[in-house]
């Protein structure tokens, strides 16, 4: 009786511990006037930094991160490679460092613009995260 208890606990434990799979890149297509916009990074604690990416038309991306009272900024360029976004020189570590790889991948989101995400971050993807789009690129037009 006693193995059956631990057995049937043991097989509960692996259906109940269901790995978290992060969501698959997008099978749309993405076009770099999908992404030109601005990108956010809210995290749900306190005190985490927030990343704000700005991704320009001529391939030209500025990220700021506020952690407490400090805003570092940082720039550098953007390309779409099918659903996965390549840039270089981002920030993904905040303590002066920067990893060797990172991954960023444009992921389905309904509620997000154009019903694109940007999901990645360095080396280890349970660390990712997901920066949400404006509804709508700002352009000049919006302004008056």
């Amino acid at each position: 009786m006693m193995h059956r208890i631990i057995l049937a606990f043991a097989v509960f434990a692996v259906i109940g511990c269901g790995g978290y799979s992060l969501p698959p890149a997008t099978s749309r297509t993405v076009s770099p006037d999908d992404l030109v916009g601005e990108w956010r990074y809210s995290p749900y604690a306190k005190g985490s930094p927030t990343v704000v990416l700005s991704l320009k038309p001529e391939s030209v991306f500025t990220q700021t991160v506020r952690v407490h009272d400090q805003t570092i900024t940082q720039s550098g360029s953007w390309a779409l490679q099918g659903a996965e976004l390549v840039l270089s020189d981002v920030l993904t570590d905040f303590d002066g460092g920067r990893p060797a790889k990172q991954a960023w991948r444009i992921i389905d989101r309904g509620v997000a613009a154009k019903g694109f995400a940007i999901l990645g971050g360095a080396t280890d993807p349970d660390q990712w995260v997901v920066f949400e789009g404006n509804r709508e690129p700002r352009n000049a037009a919006d302004s008056r």
